[in-house]
């Protein structure tokens, strides 16, 4: 019974181990590619709209503050459900193949949008050539949809819990 616990022990760690680095690979594409970047500018943008929403009323520069490290747990929820979504759609070995890509030279010129040379092209094009480029270009449109509904209900949480923390300490939208 002892060696049986062990051995469920074992397995159970090796796997959360499995699942742990999966989601880091995620998570380092996600960061590398741009889009945890894109999210982090999309609740900025977001709290800058409601401070604007509530501008007739005299809020405290400490109540903006407190709303706003709301962000650090917006990030950490989007990022989770974003990990998911990526890990539903793509293999991990195809995840690290993505990653190596955006890390390379060509690749970051492609998250910024700076204009590539012929060689960069040649580059890009070969990725997208490859079985990973080809898994993307098959994924993109259902990856596409899952992303808009996740980033429609991420957002509207975060809307919601802003502008219901401001209502509960008396603070209504102009």
């Amino acid at each position: 019974m002892k060696h049986l616990f062990t051995l469920f022990l074992l397995i159970t760690s090796t796997l959360s181990l499995a699942q742990t680095d999966s989601r880091s690979v995620v998570s380092q594409y996600l960061t590398d590619n741009g889009t945890l970047s894109y999210y982090s500018d999309v609740v900025d943008k977001m709290y800058e709209f409601i401070q604007q929403e509530f501008s007739g009323q005299d809020i405290p520069s400490d109540v903006w503050a407190e709303v706003r490290n709301g962000k650090e747990e917006a990030m950490t929820l989007i990022e989770s459900r974003l990990v998911q979504a990526y890990q539903s759609h793509f293999s991990e070995e195809e995840l690290k193949t993505m990653t190596d890509f955006y890390v390379s030279e060509t690749g970051m010129k492609i998250v910024r949008g700076k204009d590539l040379n012929p060689e960069e092209k040649s580059a890009r094009d070969n990725f997208y050539a490859s079985a990973t480029g080809q898994k993307i270009k098959a994924a993109t449109d259902s990856l596409n949809s899952v992303l808009a509904e996740l980033t429609q209900a991420w957002s509207s949480e975060i809307y919601a819990s802003a502008v219901g923390g401001l209502n509960s300490k008396g603070y209504t939208k102009n």
